[in-house]
């Protein structure tokens, strides 16, 4: 949060929420990582709706809270705009496997 608010660095913000969201799964600082990333992302799409990052940040945090569709829906609007993104191809491979 320091680094959102005082800083004014939403890049080093969204860094350590994106780490928290990695090692607190299940915190209350989980929780807030979590809501930051999601207001920041989606603060980023009403500036872009094209902003392939804010997407992937969606997708990213909403694979990290187990919610499966709602990350593939991110990570497929996250191509559209970054088509050759390896990062969004391998999290939707993760999150499709094939049957």
């Amino acid at each position: 949060l320091y680094e959102l608010h005082h800083s004014k660095s939403e890049s080093n913000a969204i860094h350590h929420f994106i780490e928290g969201l990695k090692i607190q799964h299940g915190t209350k600082y989980w929780e807030r990582c979590y809501t930051n990333l999601e207001k920041i992302a989606r603060r980023q799409i009403n500036r872009n709706l094209h902003n392939s990052g804010a997407w992937g940040i969606l997708g990213f945090i909403h694979r990290e809270a187990g919610e499966n569709s709602e990350a593939v829906e991110c990570y497929e609007k996250a191509l559209r705009f970054d088509r050759g993104n390896e990062e969004y191809r391998s999290a939707l491979r993760e999150l499709r496997p094939s049957t």
